[in-house]
């Protein structure tokens, strides 16, 4: 995570003066639980050790200025009455809107690797909006599940992705040490502690971008709530999918398009392989963890049709090397990441032989990080 020092620095060397406020979010992988968080199902995040830094000054005239040099060499300038700006900046815009903050200096700088599946978005959203409530302490009276919505929702409007509550919340309310089984009907937690024994993270980038406002991504939320509505026609009112009888599941799968049977074939099995991660996890079972793995990897490839053949070749190249566990897709698929679960002793051979691999057959470079648990966002005054 990039130091209190660091971000000062960044700061004074962009507008040549101290900031006033400050804010740091971390990035996340979500170990399991792959598109039914929206569907009202349990996921399990983790807050990582990487994250995103901001930090802020109110503006001495009508103009926001914002410096992100891990996204753009020059600093993006924009009026409080101007049309939504592109990129970062529409982030800073939307968020302004919402807090009816004054112009201000903004800087932003991280450790995160963008576009990895790590949640970099959700991070700069929280440590914008803490940084600007640290700015206006007198007013600050959000919750962190207010904060968590307010983030979901900036995102949306920035973005055009129907993105759901689980990165901002993560982001927020994540402990190292431990991740996070969230019950994203009840928006509630429960810790649960990251004992990996001897394994690690290992995080690695197919190098494919993943365009999901232009991709499926919406596409599958749309799909989820015709399921859901499909559903509820015929059986009557209901809370989750996972709580009615099988029976009346069996009874409604004839109603759907074979598209939809296979969505709801993913969501059903895997809620329980949350559970049973849990249950993994808890007993330092690795060998149970890694099966689960690969079995949400083959459920989201075949039944949500969210991966790509690079992602697939990840997987498939990861599970024939020595030292892993399992591995899936990381994120919403589409390109992006993998997650592997790997020995220790074995990640640096992993990494250069997997990188290796990914190369002679795509022509592309895999980036491949280590991650470990971090600590939630927090802020402070300059």
């Amino acid at each position: 995570m990039i130091s209190w020092d660091e971000l000062a620095e960044g700061f004074r060397g962009a507008f040549s003066t101290e900031p006033e406020a400050m804010a740091r979010a971390p990035g996340r992988v979500n170990l399991i639980g792959e598109h039914i968080d929206y569907a009202g199902g349990h996921v399990l995040p983790v807050a990582i050790d990487r994250g995103v830094g901001v930090a802020v000054r109110r503006s001495h005239g009508d103009t926001f200025h914002l410096l992100a040099p891990d996204i753009a060499e020059d600093m993006l300038v924009f009026l409080p009455e101007a049309a939504k700006p592109p990129g970062a900046a529409a982030f800073l815009w939307v968020l302004a809107e919402h807090l009816d903050a004054a112009p201000m200096d903004v800087f932003v700088h991280g450790d995160l690797p963008i576009g990895m599946g790590l949640a970099s978005s959700a991070a700069y959203c929280v440590a914008l909006a803490m940084a600007m409530e640290a700015l206006n302490e007198s007013s600050s009276s959000l919750t962190k599940l207010e904060l968590a919505h307010l983030c979901m929702e900036v995102e949306r409007e920035a973005t055009g992705v129907g993105c759901g509550l689980m990165d901002p919340y993560a982001a927020i309310l994540g402990r190292q040490g431990y991740a996070l089984l969230l019950d994203c009907s009840e928006e509630t937690h429960r810790e649960v502690p990251l004992d990996l024994g001897d394994a690690w993270l290992l995080v690695v980038d197919s190098a494919k971008p993943r365009l999901l406002a232009e991709s499926g991504y919406n596409e599958r939320r749309r799909e989820v709530a015709e399921l859901v509505e499909a559903v509820r026609r015929r059986v009557g009112a209901f809370a989750r999918l996972w709580e009615l009888p099988v029976e009346k599941l069996e009874a409604v799968r004839g109603d759907l398009t074979p598209v939809l049977q296979r969505r709801l074939r993913h969501l059903l099995s895997e809620e329980p392989r949350v559970m049973s991660f849990v249950e993994a996890l808890e007993a330092t079972d690795l060998k149970r963890m890694g099966e689960l793995l690969v079995e949400s990897h083959l459920s989201l490839r075949d039944d949500y049709e969210v991966s790509c053949a690079e992602l697939d070749f990840l997987v498939d190249e990861l599970r024939k090397l020595r030292g892993v566990v399992g591995a899936r897709l990381l994120g919403g698929g589409f390109g992006g990441s993998v997650l592997a679960l790997v020995s220790q002793s074995e990640a640096e051979g992993i990494a250069q032989e997997i990188s290796d691999h990914y190369y002679q057959r795509f022509a592309l470079t895999a980036r491949c990080l280590v991650v470990t648990s971090g600590e939630g966002a927090e802020a402070g005054r300059g």
